[in-house]
Formats: structure tokens, sequence, C-alpha cells
């Protein structure tokens, strides 16, 4: 294990990259690794192949398994443990840019069940030097083939998710300098925005925030930078094939985010947000009073007509997400039936809201945070 240096590294916010001489910019991967010893590899790997010269930092928090021992076999170029650390990735980010980053110009961080083609960190560098006004740059979010699916259940969720990231990847290229978040799965940031944060809050990534990076992104927004995604950039991930996990994870992301909209306020840079939550409520509240009157009217032998409305927006439902194909990577036949006959994603749309309205029903019974 590499040893903190007695001086800590330099404190973030030490020296900015335009106190630093010569042309070279210096970038520093961050990958916090909680017992992550079987997919240690492929991050590593995706890492160690970068076209621009990359330091990765892999920091194993609380690890009760072989991660560090591993992260030195791959050759990790830093390898540390957090001591005390109970912020989850947040602490385990904030030990690394402590300890570690005082001498980079960059810095990425990337979760450690993830990977990245080899020229992701060239590509989100040059974005940052081209625009001196970007804070942070994030990746694409594709999906990791995993070869564990053996259900029918695992199969679909899988599927409906690598759609669900290929729309994730459409919007963030429908609002270019303006998306809701730079993603946990790998976003690389300009030194100077990550020392502002350092500055305004004390913290870079806010320990108590079950959506970290959610968080991050508005605070730095608040601070001026602009924050965009690259369609070069390009990086997987692994996803839940269990409908529970799945669960498990969508509550904390719905319940975080609702954290952090509450926590910010409203204000132009939450504005969508706040909006995209009014829009789920309405729809649902429309959606059970057409159901109810449907039910109603059967109930009492009354003839249901279907309105050429609903067909029309229906079918513009059915062409968009047709359109967002283009957007899914490692596109195969299973996808695009699944996008065809479209009542997968009907059901899958319903699913999601269902764990929309129970992190609401969360949130107001004020329910213990849990990551």
């Amino acid at each position: 294990m590499i040893e903190v240096p007695k001086n800590g590294g330099g404190e973030m916010g030490s020296g900015s990259s335009k106190e630093r001489q010569g042309p070279i910019k210096r970038v520093l991967a961050i990958v916090p690794a909680h017992n992550e010893e079987k997919n240690l590899p492929i991050v590593i790997r995706g890492l160690k192949a970068q076209t621009y010269p990359t330091t990765v930092c892999i920091v194993s928090d609380n690890s009760t398994d072989n991660t560090a021992a591993l992260a030195r076999e791959l050759g990790a170029d830093i390898v540390t443990e957090t001591v005390g650390n109970t912020g989850m990735r947040a602490g385990a980010i904030n030990w690394g840019l402590k300890h570690f980053s005082g001498d980079y110009d960059y810095v990425l961080a990337m979760d450690a069940d993830s990977t990245c083609a080899p020229s992701m960190i060239a590509e989100g560098k040059k974005m940052l030097e081209d625009d001196l006004r970007l804070g942070a740059v994030c990746s694409r979010a594709g999906v990791l083939p995993q070869s564990e699916l053996k259900s029918i259940e695992q199969k679909i969720l899988w599927h409906l998710q690598h759609l669900e990231y290929g729309t994730y990847d459409s919007s963030r290229v429908e609002t270019t300098g303006m998306i809701k978040v730079a993603h946990g799965l790998a976003t690389l940031f300009r030194r100077e925005a990550l020392d502002g944060q350092l500055r305004t809050h004390g913290y870079v990534y806010n320990i108590k925030a079950l959506t970290e990076d959610y968080t991050l992104t508005l605070d730095l927004k608040e601070q001026g930078w602009r924050i965009t995604s690259c369609q070069q950039m390009l990086a997987w991930t692994i996803v839940p094939t269990r409908v529970r996990w799945w669960w498990k994870q969508r509550s904390r992301w719905n319940l975080g985010g609702l954290d952090t909209l509450v926590s910010h306020g409203l204000s132009k840079y939450t504005f969508w947000d706040w909006f995209a939550h009014a829009m789920s409520v309405f729809l649902f509240l429309v959606e059970v009073m057409v159901c109810s009157l449907i039910v109603y009217l059967a109930y009492h032998g009354e003839p249901v007509y279907v309105s050429g409305l609903f067909w029309i927006v229906a079918g513009t439902m059915w062409f968009g997400s047709l359109y967002r194909l283009r957007y899914v990577q490692s596109l195969d036949k299973w996808d695009i039936l699944m996008c065809v006959s479209f009542l997968p994603a009907v059901l899958y749309y319903y699913l999601q809201l269902a764990v929309l309205l129970n992190s609401y029903k969360q949130y107001l019974a004020g329910e213990k945070r849990s990551y």
C-alpha cells in the first residue's frame, strides 16, 4: 500500500494549473473501491490503456476482500486505503483528492464497476482545454455485457437498462451545456473547479448526499462553471440484473435527487429538474383519472371509445423510442425487438414511476437514508 505522504501530498487547492510550469497537463484518475476484487480488473485495464498518460489511484474503502492487493498486482500507480471513512463513495474520493491530487491539473472520478475506451481521457481533456468555462465533462453511459444473465428476468431487465442508458445519452446531446448531472460512471474535472468547490463548501463531494455526483454538479453550476458531456468519451458500467437490486439503486437515486433539489431550492439551475418532477406527478394523476373513468364507464355498461389523440400520443412516443435507438451502444436484435414491441418499455415506465412515487413517500415520511 502506498502510504499517505506526511505533507498530505499537497492540499486540494494548494496551487492551480495556471501557476504550474510547462505545457504538460497531468491527469489523476481516482477510483473508489469497496470490496471490488471481482470488477477491479476491468476498470484498471481500461485506465492503464489510456492514450493520454494517466495516474491511476485506487482508493480501497473499508474493503474486507483483496481489493488493495489486487489493485497493486494489476499495476495501479497509487493504492491507498481509507481510514475511518463513513462517507461511502464521496468520502473515498475526497480521501484520494486530499492526499494525492496536489500536482494534477485534471481529475477523473470513475466507478470501480466500469471501464472505458482508450481515448476517453484524451477526448475529455481536449474538450476542457477548448472551453475554459467548462468545469467538468462526463462520458457517455454504456452498459457492459454480463455473462451471468441466466433468467428471463435478468435478460429483460438488462436489455431495458441498455435501452434506457441510450436514452440518457440522447438527452445529454439534446441538453448539451446544461446536462442534469455529471455522473459517477466517469467524469473528468478541471482542477480549478474542484479547488473552488473546496473553498466554497469545505469539501468536494458532500458525504451526506445519497447522490453526491448530482449535488456536486449543481454546486459547480452555482459557482459559474459549465458542465457538459462528451459523446466521444466512451465508458461502460455494470447494471443491476435483479429487480430488487434495481429498486434499491433507483430508490437511492430518486430520494437523493429529492434531497439535493430541496437543499438547492428553485433556481435557474434546478428549474427543469423541478419541472420534470411536476410533470411526472401531473401525468400520473391524469392516468389515474383516465383509468378511473374507463372503469366507471365499463362498470355502468357505457361504451368506451379510444380517442384519436391517444393514438397520436402513443405513436409519437413509439417513434421517439425508435429514434433514440441510434444512441444505444452495441445495439442487438433483442434491443430492437423490445423497442419495436413497445410493451416492455411501457411496463418499465410504470416500474420507474412506482419507484419514483415510493421515493416521494419516503421523502415525505422522513425515512432513514440508506446508501
